[in-house]
């Protein structure tokens, strides 16, 4: 759980947290950009259950940018090559560029979370819905949707042809590397993965926020996203919604709702 919102309640947040339009810091470096860093979803996800005690924020970037920064520092792999990165005790442009891509990707994927979170588990109640830096690493899984009887792995991916060959290609040979060094860490075999339907999202389908610049999931693909999971789960059509519906619906509407289903 990186954050315990609905829509509206993010979208709040969200302009509390970049107040102003956002620009990236830095500069795109290919040397940089191509390197293998430590993953930024667990910092990302930990600052969210961080704010989540801190009056249901979101992570601000420079809270994001310090806290990486600290997490690259520490770790004995990546502190032999410090000089690289951060020459002069100062991260590099390509270093903070790829940061601020990442924490916008942040903030992108758990707008979508939450939609999904409202969809699936406050407005209809038919399952639960998972999305943390675990779930992606040993289920390969960026977004998890379980009911029951059936489940659903949500893939954001980044366009298709030659570079998400690549990125499958990465995640396949980061597994086999996990497998070799712990039989245990496997998605392979778990029934979850195995039987589960895929649903796809594509991360070029997204458009600037015009308050904070912060690029979202557009409307449109969110709607394909949710009627091919409900097709999945095999709910009724009569079920369906849509995310301009759901946009401005509280948290406190949402309970209240619920409190009705069922009722003659």
């Amino acid at each position: 759980m990186p954050a315990d919102m609905v829509i509206s309640r993010f979208m709040k947040e969200l302009r509390i947290a970049v107040p102003t339009q956002f620009t990236r810091e830095g500069s795109s470096d290919p040397n940089i950009r191509n390197r293998q860093l430590p993953p930024y979803r667990h910092v990302f996800h930990a600052l969210c259950l961080f704010e989540h005690s801190n009056g249901y924020r979101l992570p601000r970037y420079e809270r994001f940018k310090r806290s990486y920064l600290l997490a690259l520092d520490n770790h004995p792999r990546y502190r032999r090559q410090k000089e690289e990165f951060c020459p002069g005790g100062h991260p590099s442009p390509g270093l903070l560029h790829r940061i601020g891509g990442w924490y916008l990707d942040g903030l992108a994927h758990t707008h979508l979370y939450c939609t999904l979170v409202q969809a699936y588990e406050e407005q209809r109640r038919v399952g639960a819905v998972m999305m943390d830096a675990r779930v992606d690493a040993k289920l390969k899984t960026d977004i998890a949707i379980v009911t029951p009887d059936k489940s659903v792995r949500v893939d954001i991916r980044f366009g298709d042809g030659f570079r998400q060959s690549r990125i499958l290609a990465q995640r396949a040979k980061a597994e086999a590397v996990a497998k070799t060094r712990n039989s245990s860490s496997s998605q392979l075999g778990n029934p979850f993965f195995e039987q589960s339907k895929t649903a796809v999202i594509l991360h070029d389908e997204m458009v600037l926020d015009a308050k904070t610049g912060v690029p979202l999931f557009k409307p449109l693909a969110i709607d394909r996203l949710l009627t091919d999971i409900d097709r999945h789960l095999g709910l009724a059509p009569e079920q369906a919604i849509f995310y301009e519906a759901m946009k401005n619906l509280s948290m406190s509407e949402l309970q209240r709702d619920a409190g009705q289903l069922g009722a003659p």
